[in-house]
């Protein structure tokens, strides 16, 4: 009887044992699933900041170039001559061209102020320079848009309130010379209308 019911008590024990062993193996398992979730979850958002810092540093990338598109040279005129109104009538100023490209981003009131021919060039191959990089090509000299951008700012003020890049660009595309891929009679209709677009055929002599 003793010995019978010494096996009783060790298989019970055992089973206890056992019993408490998977309840510990389960526990461990449980803890290594966790683990490995939290391990995937950090991973993941270490990827997404690794992502997100790539974009951040082209998007940096991207302001800083559309910046320094406009940096004056060392090697050319890095100020202009303005001729400004006074109460003692008209007085000179210097400028500075990284002023004045500034100020040209938003209307073009500075041009038609700039006394000295070179400060202007410059600006006119700054420009043709800055489209370039946008895939529209201006072929004709800058002397000549020179005298066509003083012409229409001097007999349509108005114009003037418009930044530089939309002058240059509206007067390059009158001239069959902003070349971007596009159809120039159709950007010139869609500019000034078909009567504009006939008067602007006849002043350029073309058929």
């Amino acid at each position: 009887m003793r010995f019978l019911l010494l096996i009783g008590i060790f298989l019970f024990c055992t089973d206890l044992v056992w019993a408490a062993a998977g309840q510990v193996m389960q526990q461990k398992k449980q803890m290594q699933e966790a683990m490995m979730q939290k391990a995937i979850a950090e991973q993941q958002m270490a990827q997404q900041a690794v992502a997100q810092q790539v974009v951040t540093q082209q998007v940096a990338a991207q302001q800083a170039a559309m910046q320094q598109e406009f940096v004056v040279d060392q090697n050319i005129p890095v100020s202009a001559t303005f001729t400004l109104p006074s109460q003692v009538g008209e007085v000179q100023s210097v400028v500075e061209m990284s002023d004045i490209l500034k100020s040209l981003e938003t209307s073009s009131k500075a041009w038609p102020l700039i006394i000295s021919k070179e400060p202007k060039l410059f600006i006119i191959l700054k420009y043709v320079d800055y489209f370039k990089k946008r895939g529209a090509v201006i072929r004709k000299p800058a002397e000549e848009y020179l005298d066509l951008l003083d012409s229409i700012m001097a007999e349509n003020a108005d114009i003037t309130k418009n930044p530089f890049e939309n002058v240059f660009q509206f007067v390059a595309t009158l001239e069959y010379d902003f070349d971007n891929g596009l159809n120039k009679d159709k950007m010139i209709i869609d500019l000034i209308g078909k009567e504009g677009y006939q008067k602007n055929k006849q002043r350029l002599g073309m058929r």
